[in-house]
């Protein structure tokens, strides 16, 4: 309770943010996905909501770059993981931001990947439902 009570905002991507905190977005990023998206669809289950949870999310801790595509169903938003690029980095985006689809890999629903400096882990997310 103490860290939704820190809630400024009504975007349910500020609330997301919130719930990734809580269940140890610092320590583990994996884990802490794993667990809110499996919060959130046990509440959608328990709740018969329809609706399908759709979601791709971009974030950072200032040293390692974190990507995740999920949903619920077979309509996951787009995630797009770069090559190096001119500046030896790598980017992620919903689309590829130099419009040549050769330049970018489409990451596959249910992943997460975390780019740390030159070495990029793209793994399975694993949701209890």
């Amino acid at each position: 309770m103490r860290i939704y009570n820190a809630r400024r905002g009504t975007t349910d991507s500020e609330l997301f943010f919130l719930m990734l905190i809580q269940h140890g977005l610092e320590d583990c990023p994996n884990t802490a996905c794993e667990q809110v998206i499996g919060i959130i669809e046990a509440k959608r289950k328990k709740h018969q909501i329809s609706e399908p949870l759709r979601l791709a999310l971009v974030f950072s801790n200032g040293n390692m770059l974190f990507g995740v595509r999920y949903a619920s169903d077979k309509f996951s938003p787009t995630l797009y993981i770069s090559g190096k690029l001119d500046n030896g980095g790598v980017s992620l985006s919903p689309e590829p931001l130099d419009g040549n689809p050769k330049n970018w890999e489409t990451l596959e629903p249910t992943t997460m990947v975390e780019i740390d400096g030159d070495n990029t882990d793209i793994r399975r997310l694993s949701i209890g439902r």
